[in-house]
């Protein structure tokens, strides 16, 4: 399952620590802030991807966040399909894989699917950019502002 944990600079890792106790939502604010770029970029990406709209993919993923950093989960199986690739075989006590191509039966002894990355790509592409301290910043700012320490 693809996860991601993103490490804050030293200067902003000094600010969250510094006013913890006065803003103890601050960390939070930041990590919610993060997730929900993330959430867009990869949304972004899904669509830049992958041609059909079903929705599917976009569904599958499920985005959650930890004290330790943010984590990006990709569910478990149509995201990681595409994600890693597979290859599919008969279930245990079946000779074949019988499904439909544009109408048309196919049957096969498996079923290779090929990598198609997305989201590790698109992530490494937001941290390399800074655009987690930059967030992190902007975040700490407005909550210092509203705390009038700033």
């Amino acid at each position: 399952m693809p996860r991601v944990k993103i490490e804050f600079s030293d200067e902003v890792s000094a600010k969250l620590l510094k006013y913890a106790d006065r803003a103890p939502e601050m960390l939070d604010n930041v990590l919610l802030k993060l997730s929900s770029e993330m959430k867009i970029v990869v949304d972004e990406a899904i669509q830049r991807k992958f041609t059909e709209r079903t929705g599917k993919m976009r569904r599958n993923l499920k985005y959650i966040k930890r004290r330790q950093g943010v984590y990006q989960l990709a569910g478990p199986n149509l995201a990681n399909i595409f994600e890693r690739g597979a290859e599919i075989f008969p279930k245990e006590g079946n000779e074949f894989l019988q499904f439909q191509i544009e109408g048309r039966w196919v049957r096969t002894n498996w079923v290779t699917i090929p990598a198609r990355p997305f989201f590790y790509p698109t992530i490494r592409k937001f941290i390399s950019a800074n655009r987690v301290n930059l967030t992190a910043e902007m975040v700490i700012e407005k909550e210092l502002k509203k705390l009038g320490l700033k």
